[in-house]
């Protein structure tokens, strides 16, 4: 049962991703043929790596040295970031070599997708207004997680009902593999 409200939990979470809906048949990825399109991210998610840390949007930071951070606002457990004695709280204000700026959200998210399966992260952290440094080095994602970002990546491609839809066999999916 713990099983299930984990799986639950991840993928419901998709639902609050704001949505780039199309407005028109040609601006919708593989032409509407959401399973081709899964079939394709899959492949890219499954080379992405996790670190286990989920960033909240970046906020301005007034201090001499750094602009902004990504505080950290949940660490996976049994992840790296955990291991790597991230918490809860932390400000990370640099990630390898990229430094957060204000309000830039699209910087947090590709600095996040680029990570590799196996890449070092050097981790560039105030805690307790303490600079100190962690390093983790990112995993391959399990299957949740995996589904999780296809039914992120479903809902801003083809809106809220395909979305339902790919959770509701996403979860299907997930149970089959959890009971073998």
């Amino acid at each position: 049962m713990r099983f299930l409200s984990l799986v639950t939990l991840v993928l419901v979470m998709a639902a609050g991703v704001p949505s780039a809906a199309r407005e028109t048949k040609e601006d919708v990825p593989c032409g509407g043929d959401v399973a081709a399109c899964v079939a394709k991210k899959r492949v890219e998610f499954e080379k992405r790596g996790l670190v286990g840390v989920l960033l909240i949007t970046p906020k301005s930071l007034d201090s001499g040295e750094f602009e902004a951070y990504w505080e950290v606002g949940k660490v996976v457990p049994e992840s790296a970031a955990e291991e790597g004695d991230v918490e809860k709280g932390d400000r990370i204000v640099g990630w390898n070599d990229v430094q957060p700026l204000r309000e830039d959200e699209d910087l947090q998210q590709k600095t996040i997708t680029a990570v590799k399966i196996g890449e070092v992260i050097r981790l560039r952290i105030l805690r307790d207004g303490e600079l100190i440094e962690r390093t983790v080095m990112a995993r391959k994602a399990d299957a949740r997680v995996i589904e999780h970002w296809l039914a992120h990546y479903v809902y801003s491609a083809f809106g809220e009902e395909a979305e339902r839809k790919y959770v509701e066999e996403a979860m299907k999916r997930l149970e089959a593999d959890h009971d073998h």
